[in-house]
């Protein structure tokens, strides 16, 4: 495979525009592609650059699957591939035994800020260093 270089700030804003993620679920997401496996890389770079999604299988589930019977964007989907091919058992037990939580929706993180607020809480935000290089995958 050639070498793809795919801007940083073009996936941040796909990510942002077309799924709604938040600027740090934009950000953390993009820097778990960045330690993923090399076939995830190369496969996140193709569907990225070409619409294309990978069908590749590892322990019985793809990426169409995911999306299919999860409800996963693309984004995730690859994601829970590379979680699949390093820790196999803990990510197919939690494939199997989903939780019931739910993400906190904007309108849901904005109650909780008002509250704190209310009452004098300073509330801390999860944040992560942001690599703004270019996403590029090369044969390694």
């Amino acid at each position: 495979m050639a070498k793809i270089v795919i801007p940083y700030q073009d996936i941040k804003s796909y990510l942002i525009k077309t799924y709604d993620y938040t600027e740090a679920e934009a950000i953390h997401t993009i820097n778990k592609l960045r330690r993923a496996e090399l076939p995830v890389r190369r496969a996140f770079a193709t569907y990225f650059t070409t619409g294309e999604l990978p069908e590749q299988e590892i322990n019985g589930m793809t990426v169409s699957r995911l999306m299919k019977y999860r409800d996963m964007n693309p984004f995730a989907a690859l994601l829970t591939m590379d979680w699949l091919g390093r820790e196999p058992e803990r990510a197919k037990w939690h494939l199997t035994h989903p939780t019931r939580s739910k993400a906190i929706t904007r309108k849901t993180e904005a109650y909780i800020e008002a509250i704190a607020e209310q009452r004098g809480w300073t509330l801390t935000p999860f944040s992560e260093v942001e690599d703004t290089s270019d996403f590029i995958v090369d044969d390694e």
